[in-house]
C-alpha cells in the first residue's frame, strides 16, 4: 500500500508506504509515515495562534499493531524556524495512546528570548537561550529523564546548566519526584531573580551556584552545595555546606504566596562567609535600617533539624579595613518554628567594639554629651530578642593623657536599657574606676574649664532602679606633687537626669603658694590648708558645710556654686572666732623691698611700702586678671584678728566679683582702740577700667602697725588717722593716680619715735632740721597733717602741718602725677626764743629726685597760706597699711575739738 495525502491550506503532504490488514478497524498496521510541512504558519494560526515561531516541520516513524495499542518506531520528528527554535526528537514508543514504553532523546535549541518566553512559566526571568538533550521514558505513569544535559542563557547574565537524571511520578494527578541526580550550575545577577526573591531585595551584582542535587518521594537534597554572592558592593561572600527538604517543604514552596521561611531546610550543614563595605546598604536589600560601620565581614556555621530550628553557631563578624571603629562578634543564636513563623529562640554571643573617639559610634548613638577618647567594650550578651541580658561587660576608655576609665558590670534586660520608651529600670549593676592626669582633662572632656589641681583616681559602683540611676558608693581622690590631697567619698543619684551627690570631702592643701603657681598664678604665703564637711552637689548648685583650718586659724564655712555659671562661682560666709595674721601673712609681717626700692637723698634704701613716689609712678599692672578666675560672693566674719603683736575686736569682710564689676568691702574693723575700712571698687566697663576707693582709719595705734611693716625693733608711739576718696582709671599705679579725682589725707598725733630716725614714716627731716638741737633719745611728734584735692591726677594741698616741742612747719604745693613732678614751699619756725627767725624752703622738680632751695632771712612766706609739710617726696604713704590704702590716701578726717591735732589744723589752714 502506498498512499500520499495533500493539503495545501495548512501546508501539509502526509505519505504513508506499507500493509494495513483490517483498514476499517486500522488493525494490523506495518506502515512507513512520513509528514512534512514546509511552513507551520497555517497551523499555528490555527491550533497556538500566540505562538511566537512557525518554521519547517518533518515526521518520520514507522507504525504498528492495532489502533488502539499501536505501536512507533524509527521515529524523528523536528521542527526548524532558524534561530528562534530547532527541536529534533528521535525513539520510539511501545503503545501511542496510552502514552507508555516511550524511549525517546530530545535536541532542542532556542535563541530566541520571545519564544523561550512563551514556553516557560511567566515567574521565570527573562530566558534568551534554551539548549537541551535528553533521553526521555514515560513507561506507567511514571517519567524518567536519562542524561540530561541542559543549558539556558538570560539577561543580566543569567546562565543555568544541569546535567544528570529526573523521575516524575504520578502524571495523571498532581506531579511528585520520585528521584533526581542532577549536577547544577547557575549564575546570575540578583536582579535577573527578583520574581523569586522578596520584594526588599535588591541588586547585589552576580550571583553563582553550584550543587548536586539528589531527590526521592520523601526529601530532596542539596550535596556539595556552594554560592559566591556579589561581584559588586554591597554584599559579598559564599555559602557552601549541604541541606536538605522533605515533601511537605517542597509542596509549600511550589505554594504562590509561599514566604522566605518556606526556603529553609529540614536538615542541613551550612558555612557562610561574607563581606559588607556598607551595613546600611545591606539592610537597605531586606527593607531594613541599619548603621553604616564600615567594611564588615561575617562568618558563621548554620544547622537546620526537622523542628524547624536554624542554629546559628562559630558566629564570628567584625569591622575591617581602615575605618576607625571595630566591632566583632562570636556567639550563637537559634531561629525556631522557622517554616512557620520564625523567631529567635536563644541568643549567646559575645561582643568586642573599640574606637578613637564618640564620633566613630555618632552613626548608632547619635551625639554623646561626653567624648570618652579613645575606647573598647566587650559584652556577653544571652537571651531571646525580647529579652536579652548581658552576662558581664567591660568598658574602658581613655589613655595617657586623657581621662581613663575602667567600668564592668551586667544588664538584667538590655531590650529595657536599649528602648528610648521604657522607664522601668534595666537591672544595670556596675563598678569602676577612673584616672586622669589632670583635673583639666576632665574638665576638657565635660566641656568646662577647670584649673589644674593634680592627679585624679576614683572608684564608684552604682546600678539601676525605680528611682533611677544612682551611685551606692563613690570615692575620689585628687594628689599633686605640691603636697595638695584631696578626698572625696559619699553617694550620688539621679545621674541621668537633676545628678545629685552628697558626700564628705577632706581637702589637705599644705602648700598654696606652689599649688596655686602650678595653675599659672602666683599668691602670698599662706599655712597649710585643711577642710572637712559636707558636699552636695546638682546639676546647677553645688554646697559645702564644713571647717576649714588655715593653720591654726578655724573657719566654719557655709558655700554654694551656681554651676550653670559661664566660668567658677563661690558665695556664702565664712565665721571664726579668731583670725591668726601669721597664718595668712607669715611670721615676717608685710616687708616690701626689692623690686621697686628707692633711694633716700643720702643713699641708703628704704623699704618700697615707706616711699610714695616707687608706688605711684609703678606701671607694674594691677592684678586684675585674677578677678576673672572665679566669681565671688564671700562675707568673712571674724571675733578678733591677732597678729604677733597686736589684735583686732572684731573682722567684717565682703567681696563680690563679677563679669565686668568687682566689689571688695572690710567694714569697721575693731584695732586696738581704733578702727578701719575700706571699700574698694573695679569697673571693666570702661577700658581701661575705672577704680575707685574709699577708706577709712581712726586712731590706729602706730606701735601695732609699725610692728606689722617693718622688722625694726623701734618702738612707735602715737595715733593715725587717714581717709581716702579717690577714683581714676588706669591698669597700673601710675595710669591710675596720673587720671585720679578726690581727695585724701591723714593725722598723726602724739607720736614719738625713737632718736632722730623719722625716716620710718617715709621722710627724713634731718636734712632739713639738722641745725635744729633735737633730743638724741627720742622725737616727739605732736601733730602731723596732710590734706589734699586731686584732679585729674594733681594733688593740691589744702592743709600740710607738722610740729613737735621745738618746731612747727607748714606748707603748701602740689604733687603733678601725670608727669611725676612735685612743687611744695615749706616755712618751719623754732618754738624756742633762740630760733625765732623762720626758715623758708622749696622743694620741687621729679618726685623721685627733687631739689631743696634754702631761702635766708627776709624770705618768708606766709605760712597761713602755704599749708604743712615736711619733705614731700616722702610724705605720702605715711605708714604700712593694705596695699590699696598705702597706695591710695584721702581727705582729712576731722574728729572734732578734743583731738589735739584740730586746733593746730584749723590754725595750719586759718592763720
Amino acid at each position: 500500500m502506498q498512499a500520499t495525502l495533500r493539503a495545501p491550506s495548512w501546508g501539509l503532504e502526509v505519505s504513508a508506504s506499507g500493509t494495513l490488514a483490517h483498514p476499517a478497524r486500522l488493525r494490523g498496521a506495518d506502515l512507513d509515515v512520513e509528514v512534512s510541512a514546509p511552513d507551520l504558519s497555517p497551523l499555528r494560526d490555527v491550533f497556538f495562534p500566540d505562538a511566537p515561531f512557525a518554521g519547517a516541520a518533518t515526521f518520520k516513524a514507522h507504525l504498528g499493531g492495532d489502533w488502539r495499542a499501536m505501536a512507533i518506531s524509527n521515529l524523528r520528528t523536528s521542527i526548524d524556524d532558524g534561530e528562534k527554535l530547532k527541536l529534533t526528537v528521535v525513539g520510539a514508543a511501545a503503545d501511542l495512546q496510552a502514552a507508555e514504553g516511550w524511549d525517546v532523546t530530545v535536541d532542542a535549541a532556542i535563541q530566541d528570548p520571545t519564544v523561550a518566553r512563551y514556553l516557560l512559566p511567566d515567574n521565570v526571568p527573562v530566558v534568551q537561550a534554551i539548549l537541551l538533550r535528553a533521553g526521555i521514558k514515560v513507561d506507567g505513569g511514571t517519567v524518567r529523564i536519562d542524561n540530561l544535559d541542559a543549558g539556558l542563557t538570560g539577561e543580566k547574565d543569567l546562565s543555568l546548566t544541569a546535567s544528570g537524571a529526573i523521575e516524575i511520578t504520578d502524571l495523571e494527578s498532581d506531579w511528585s519526584l520520585g528521584s533526581i541526580h542532577l549536577d547544577v550550575r547557575a549564575s546570575a545577577g540578583v536582579s535577573a531573580l527578583k520574581s523569586w526573591l522578596p520584594k526588599s531585595y535588591s541588586d547585589t551584582g552576580r550571583v553563582i551556584a553550584k550543587t548536586h542535587i539528589e531527590g526521592s518521594p520523601g526529601s530532596l537534597s542539596f550535596e556539595n552545595f556552594a554560592l559566591a554572592l556579589g561581584e559588586t558592593e554591597p554584599l559579598r561572600g559564599n555559602i557552601r555546606g549541604g541541606f536538605s527538604y522533605s515533601a511537605a517543604q517542597i509542596r509549600a514552596m511550589r505554594m504562590p504566596d509561599s514566604s522566605l521561611a518556606a526556603f529553609v531546610p529540614e536538615n542541613g550543614d551550612v558555612r557562610l562567609d561574607l563581606q559588607t563595605a556598607n551595613l546600611k546598604a545591606v539592610g537597605a536589600l531586606f527593607g531594613q535600617t541599619l548603621p553604616d560601620l564600615g567594611p564588615l565581614a561575617g562568618k558563621a556555621r548554620l544547622t537546620f533539624d526537622k523542628k524547624g530550628a536554624i542554629r546559628i553557631t562559630n558566629l564570628n563578624v567584625r569591622t575591617q579595613g581602615k575605618r576607625p571603629l571595630f566591632v566583632a562578634a562570636t556567639g550563637k543564636v537559634t531561629v525556631a518554628d522557622a517554616v512557620g513563623k520564625p523567631s529567635v529562640r536563644d541568643i549567646g554571643f559575645k561582643m568586642q567594639a573599640s574606637g578613637p573617639n564618640a564620633e566613630v559610634v555618632k552613626p548608632i548613638l547619635g551625639s554623646l554629651p561626653v567624648d570618652p577618647g579613645p575606647w573598647s567594650l566587650g559584652a556577653e550578651i544571652t537571651g531571646v530578642p525580647g529579652k536579652l541580658r548581658v552576662e558581664t561587660f567591660a568598658f574602658e576608655s581613655g589613655g595617657v593623657d586623657t581621662v581613663s576609665i575602667v567600668v564592668d558590670g551586667t544588664v538584667a534586660n538590655l531590650n529595657r536599657l536599649l528602648s528610648s520608651e521604657s522607664n522601668s529600670p534595666a537591672g544595670v549593676s556596675f563598678k569602676g574606676q577612673l584616672a586622669a592626669a589632670s583635673t583639666k582633662h576632665i574638665g576638657a572632656a565635660i566641656g568646662k574649664q577647670i584649673p589644674n589641681l593634680g592627679h585624679v583616681t576614683a572608684s564608684f559602683e552604682g546600678r539601676d532602679d525605680e528611682d533611677g540611676w544612682s551611685l551606692s558608693s563613690v570615692d575620689v581622690a585628687i594628689v599633686d606633687d605640691t603636697g595638695l590631697d584631696i578626698a572625696l567619698k559619699g553617694k550620688a543619684s539621679e545621674l541621668l537626669g537633676d545628678i545629685k551627690l552628697d558626700a564628705e570631702l577632706v581637702l589637705e592643701l599644705p602648700d598654696l603658694q606652689k599649688t596655686v603657681a602650678r595653675m599659672g598664678n602666683d599668691i602670698r604665703h599662706v599655712s597649710a590648708i585643711t577642710a572637712k564637711g559636707q558636699l552636695r552637689i546638682d546639676r546647677k548648685l553645688a554646697s559645702f558645710d564644713g571647717r576649714i583650718d588655715v593653720g591654726d586659724t578655724t573657719f566654719d564655712a557655709r558655700l554654694t556654686s551656681e554651676l550653670t555659671r559661664p566660668r567658677a562661682h563661690l558665695a556664702g560666709t565664712i565665721t571664726t572666732p579668731q583670725i591668726r595674721l601669721a597664718d595668712f601673712l607669715g611670721s615676717a609681717g608685710i616687708v616690701y623691698g626689692g623690686e621697686g626700692a628707692a633711694e633716700k637723698p643720702d643713699g641708703k634704701s628704704l623699704p618700697i611700702m615707706a616711699v610714695s613716689d616707687a608706688l605711684l609712678m609703678s606701671n607694674r599692672p594691677f592684678p586684675i586678671e585674677y578677678l576673672h578666675l572665679v566669681d565671688l560672693e564671700l562675707e568673712v566674719l571674724a571675733d578678733t584678728v591677732a597678729g604677733e603683736r597686736f589684735k583686732t575686736d572684731r573682722l567684717h569682710f565682703a567681696i563680690d566679683t563679677g563679669e565686668i564689676r568687682h566689689h571688695a568691702q572690710v567694714y569697721d574693723l575693731n584695732f586696738e582702740g581704733g578702727s578701719f575700712s575700706i571699700r574698694l571698687d573695679v569697673d571693666e566697663t570702661t577700658d581701661p577700667p575705672k577704680i575707685t576707693i574709699d577708706a577709712r582709719g581712726s586712731n590706729l595705734p602706730m606701735e601695732a602697725i609699725h610692728a606689722r611693716v617693718s622688722d625694726s625693733p623701734k618702738v612707735i608711739e602715737g595715733l593715725f588717722s587717714f581717709n581716702v576718696d579717690l577714683s581714676g582709671t588706669g591698669r597700673s599705679p601710675h595710669e591710675l593716680v596720673a587720671t585720679a579725682n578726690g581727695g585724701f589725707g591723714y593725722v598723726v598725733e602724739d607720736a614719738k619715735f625713737p632718736g632722730h630716725d623719722l625716716d620710718i614714716l617715709g621722710f627724713d627731716v634731718l636734712d632739713i632740721l639738722s641745725f635744729l638741737a633735737l633730743d638724741e633719745r627720742s622725737t616727739t611728734v605732736e601733730c602731723m597733717i596732710a590734706d589734699f584735692v586731686v584732679e585729674n591726677g594733681v594733688a593740691r594741698s589744702e592743709a600740710m602741718y607738722f610740729h613737735t616741742p621745738k618746731l612747727r612747719a607748714a606748707a603748701n604745693g602740689q604733687f603733678n602725677f601725670t608727669d611725676d613732678t612735685m612743687d611744695f614751699v615749706v616755712n618751719v619756725q623754732a618754738k624756742r626764743k633762740i630760733f625765732k627767725k623762720k626758715s623758708v624752703l622749696r622743694i620741687h622738680g621729679p618726685m623721685r629726685k627733687p631739689k631743696v632751695d634754702t631761702k635766708l632771712d627776709g624770705a618768708a612766706v606766709d605760712v597761713a597760706a602755704e599749708g604743712a609739710v615736711i619733705y614731700g617726696a616722702y610724705a605720702v604713704p605715711v605708714v604700712g597699711l593694705p596695699v590699696a590704702g598705702l597706695i591710695f590716701l584721702g581727705e582729712l578726717i576731722h574728729k572734732g575739738e578734743d583731738r589735739p591735732c584740730a586746733g593746730e589744723s584749723t590754725i595750719a589752714g586759718k592763720k
